[in-house]
């Protein structure tokens, strides 16, 4: 985490003020970061729980309740702000 902010500080120190992270992009990092935390979530609820069925259903409602709580975040934080 340290190491990601000295290259975020190094490639805008580099590249200026006038790069912006594409839409598309931070999309995808977006989506793959959720998809790697619910597998995690589902690795755990296994070891827990000890059924694949439960694991699966546990991720399942992780990945729901996160999805639902960050649509209603960004809905409220970005309402109204138009994409360049």
């Amino acid at each position: 985490m340290i190491f990601d902010l000295h290259l975020f500080r190094k490639n805008k120190s580099q590249e200026g003020n006038a790069s912006h992270e594409k839409v598309s992009r931070s999309l995808l990092k977006a989506i793959s970061w959720r998809l790697i935390g619910t597998i995690d979530t589902m690795i755990i609820a296994y070891f827990i729980t000890g059924t694949i069925s439960q694991a699966i259903s546990i991720g399942f409602i992780e990945w729901g309740t996160k999805f639902t709580f960050s649509m209603n975040v960004l809905g409220t934080s970005f309402n109204g702000v138009k994409n360049k």
